[in-house]
């Protein structure tokens, strides 16, 4: 049998089946573009005479044409001798009618005989991978981590640390913490990478270290008689130099010597005393002359802040000695009349036991007294008085408050204070300066707690 098409034009879509039915071949072709299909027979020769035209050679008589001999009448064409009447030509004996031929017994109708089920294309897995896998940071510091995933189908990257306390990490920015170690994962589904990350302590920064550029004194040259001093200044450059330490030195110690920047006239000659700071220097030149016969300025007199004191044995008090005039180039001198009584130095007075001693401060020819009793117990003053409840000063002046307390024995001790300092002040004497124009209120207040007060209007 030969087929052949009825159409040369090109086929689209060829779909063959081949069926062995006895001497028959049968092909069945479909052309898409013509829609038309022609299949042409021709008997082999030498069929059986009698026979169906068309039925194979040795056919029963009256048999369809094309069955298979000794198939049973009313069988349809090509089927298999006894097989069930009415089954798909080339089935199986026995298959299940409407079966597609050639298919085994209990197929699924339609099914393609011997088609190999259709292969699915292998998954691609997917893979993260980090530019580094070991860092290591100082506290404070950051380093950045490039994640790289295959295949890359602009899947976000989930970023992990082991321990925020060490670091922490925000789009692969990693920000060391504290010193420790710490795990960095970059995460997409199943798939991960880590980072191992290492924080170090914070280096201490060393401060950038700015030189001197230059010293200065405020005189560069002096002239000083022997035993007098003068204080030098040093101002170094720039002011924030880091080490602006002065050291001082001097080229001949036997004319003049200096400490911290003062100069002290030993012997007549000259010397050089020097400032140095860094690798910067600074000099000034000392003349020292001879001594000069000093004007002797006799004291005219002296006077005490108190002429009677009542001590307890065992407390002491200081005394204030002034002496004019203020120039007098005499010196004050103290003594006791009774050193076992009370003892006196510069001024402070000691009380040793009960009873009496006369206290004298000296200047030249001029002398002062005051009257010291011990007692053996302390006299609690019950008031205190002052000599002046108000008075009035210009700036610079002073003025000398006399405290009186009551009863006149007692042993208690004064102190002296200002409500305001910057108007006017006060020593442990009472003697009130004052400074600038405004009030203050100036208080003596007694050991035992007594108060008195005067107020000061300060002018200009």
């Amino acid at each position: 049998m030969k087929m052949k098409f009825l159409s040369k034009k090109n086929v689209a879509i060829l779909l063959s089946a081949t069926m062995v039915l006895g001497s028959f071949t049968v092909v069945a072709a479909a052309n898409t573009e013509s829609g038309k299909a022609a299949l042409t027979q021709e008997a082999t020769e030498g069929s059986t005479p009698g026979s169906t035209p068309g039925s194979t050679p040795g056919s029963t008589p009256g048999s369809t044409p094309g069955s298979t001999p000794g198939s049973t009448p009313g069988s349809t064409p090509g089927s298999t001798p006894g097989s069930t009447p009415g089954s798909t030509p080339g089935s199986t004996p026995g298959s299940t009618p409407g079966s597609t031929p050639g298919s085994t017994p209990g197929s699924t109708p339609g099914s393609t005989p011997g088609s190999t089920p259709e292969e699915k294309p292998p998954v691609e897995q997917t893979t993260v991978t980090l530019n580094k896998k070991e860092i290591s940071l100082e506290e404070g510091t950051t380093a950045v981590l490039t994640a790289t995933v295959t295949p890359n189908k602009n899947q976000t990257v989930q970023w992990l640390t082991s321990d925020s306390r060490v670091a922490t990490v925000s789009n692969g920015t990693v920000t060391a913490v504290k010193a420790g170690p710490a795990t960095i994962t970059a995460k997409v589904g199943d798939a991960q990478a880590a980072c191992k990350v290492t924080v170090t302590p914070k280096k201490p920064t060393t401060p950038a270290v700015i030189a001197v550029t230059e010293v200065k004194l405020d005189a560069t040259a002096i002239t000083l008689d022997k035993g007098k001093t003068k204080t030098l200044t040093a101002t170094v450059a720039p002011a924030n130099a880091t080490n602006k330490t002065v050291t001082w030195s001097t080229s001949d110690a036997k004319v003049a010597t200096v400490s911290n920047g003062t100069v002290t006239a030993v012997e007549k000659g000259t010397a050089t005393i020097t400032a140095k700071a860094g690798d910067k220097t600074a000099t000034c030149t000392v003349t020292v002359n001879a001594p000069q016969t000093e004007k002797k300025v006799p004291a005219k007199k002296v006077t005490l802040n108190t002429k009677k004191i009542y001590m307890v044995k065992g407390k002491s008090v200081t005394v204030k000695a002034t002496v004019t005039p203020s120039n007098t180039t005499d010196k004050v001198t103290w003594s006791t009349s009774n050193k076992k009584v009370a003892t006196v130095k510069n001024g402070k007075i000691s009380a040793k036991k009960k009873g009496t001693a006369t206290i004298t401060a000296k200047a030249g020819s001029k002398k002062a007294t005051v009257k010291v009793n011990v007692a053996s117990k302390a006299t609690k003053s019950t008031k205190v008085t002052l000599n002046k409840k108000k008075a009035s000063l210009k700036v610079k002046k002073t003025l000398t408050l006399k405290a009186t307390m009551k009863p006149a024995k007692s042993t208690d001790t004064l102190k002296w204070s200002s409500s305001n300092k910057k108007v006017a002040k006060v020593d442990k004497y009472g003697k009130v300066t004052a400074v600038k124009k405004g009030t203050a209120t100036i208080t003596v207040k007694t050991s035992s707690g007594k108060k008195a007060a005067c107020r000061i209007t300060v002018k200009k």
